[in-house]
């Protein structure tokens, strides 16, 4: 999947061009014709370094097609060494502990491949990366120590494969997707240790195939992803360990393949999920000790088809739900559909005394 990239020389043009952007007006001055031609060869010669020297307004490929740095230099010289460019056409990484940012890369607009941006312990955030709009393949941002955000990202509207942030043990917050509307690919957020909220994916609606948000220790909530829809594959949310509900997914109503939820062990109720109607296949959801509140999932698992023509089929006791049932390890009234679905219905009845007295009975019957 990933391809390293060789820098290879200097073309005739790429020396052209770093001769020109070498030189100053006076060393131009020391050459005889140069000198004789007067002050309209000093202009020609300026308009020629702004030319060569200015990021291009159109969408000019960068050589070779593949391009692999490895050292701070390689990005500061990048126009120099692979332009003038702003646009790569197949897949850019980005690799070693001496790179410490990204500012020589400011022209790039697109990347026809993958981004890779791993194994870096100086860098602290992407911001070279500001004008980047469009990543036709994937993104790894991953085993990078010093990183704290993904800062830079801000112009990245969809990423056309997958997206996968993990290992990044500094990292705060993903402000920098806010643009981010879909994820062609799986999305992953996982190993994030520092990692408390995910509010950059604000403007997310859809995931083609899997989300992944997994082993992040200090994942407070997921009110960010308030706009997600679909998620096309599995939505797997596994040791969380502060993670207490899943507000925040209110807009969800459907999951192509499972719903996995697995040892969040703070997690206590799944408010979030009401607007769920269709899971494609199955709902698989364990060893949450301090899981007692799972009504949010009723309209999931009652009789009724909420979807249009749900994935369980036309008389089946499920019809929402594709596949299979697993409710086990979690307190009382998440292990079985049965108690989900008993217990709803009491606080349905509860709900129906008049306002005054079933709100002061029972908080949850209060409007929001």
């Amino acid at each position: 999947m990933r391809a390293d990239g060789s820098l290879l020389g200097r073309s005739g043009s790429e020396t052209v061009y770093w001769m020109l952007a070498s030189h100053t007006d006076n060393d131009f001055m020391l050459c005889p014709h140069l000198h004789r031609a007067g002050r309209r060869a000093g202009v020609l010669i300026s308009l020629s370094l702004i030319f060569f020297a200015a990021p291009p307004a159109w969408a000019q490929d960068c050589h070779p097609a593949s391009i692999h740095l490895t050292r701070q230099q390689h990005v500061d010289q990048f126009q120099a060494d692979h332009g003038p460019c702003n646009r790569i056409s197949s897949q850019l990484i980005i690799r070693g502990f001496d790179i410490s940012n990204l500012r020589g890369l400011s022209a790039l607009t697109a990347i026809g491949g993958d981004l890779f941006i791993e194994d870096t312990d100086k860098m602290t955030d992407l911001s070279g990366l500001s004008s980047l709009k469009t990543i036709g393949g994937e993104v790894g941002v991953f085993h990078n120590f010093g990183l704290l955000s993904i800062d830079g990202l801000e112009s990245l509207t969809r990423v056309s494969g997958d997206l996968a942030i993990f290992a990044n043990p500094e990292m705060l917050h993903v402000d920098g997707l806010s643009s981010l509307t879909s994820v062609g690919g799986f999305l992953a957020l996982s190993d994030l240790e520092s990692l408390v909220e995910v509010d950059g994916l604000i403007s997310l609606t859809l995931v083609e195939h899997h989300l992944y948000i997994k082993v992040n220790h200090h994942l407070e909530n997921l009110h960010g992803l308030s706009s997600l829809v679909k998620v096309g594959g599995v939505l797997n949310l596994e040791l969380n360990d502060v993670l207490i509900s899943l507000d925040g997914l209110d807009s969800l109503t459907s999951i192509g393949i499972d719903l996995d939820l697995y040892a969040n062990n703070a997690l206590q109720h799944l408010d979030g999920l009401e607007a769920l109607i269709e899971v494609g296949r199955n709902v698989v959801i364990q060893h949450h000790p301090s899981l007692s509140g799972c009504m949010a999932l009723a309209s999931l698992l009652d009789e009724k088809d909420d979807a249009i023509a749900g994935p369980g089929g036309a008389g089946t006791k499920v019809p929402d739900v594709g596949g299979f049932i697993a409710l086990s390890a979690n307190l009382f009234g998440c292990n079985d559909r049965r108690e989900i679905l008993a217990r709803h219905a009491l606080r349905a009845r509860a709900c129906a005394r008049p306002l005054w007295s079933s709100s002061v009975l029972n908080p949850g019957c209060r409007p929001h």
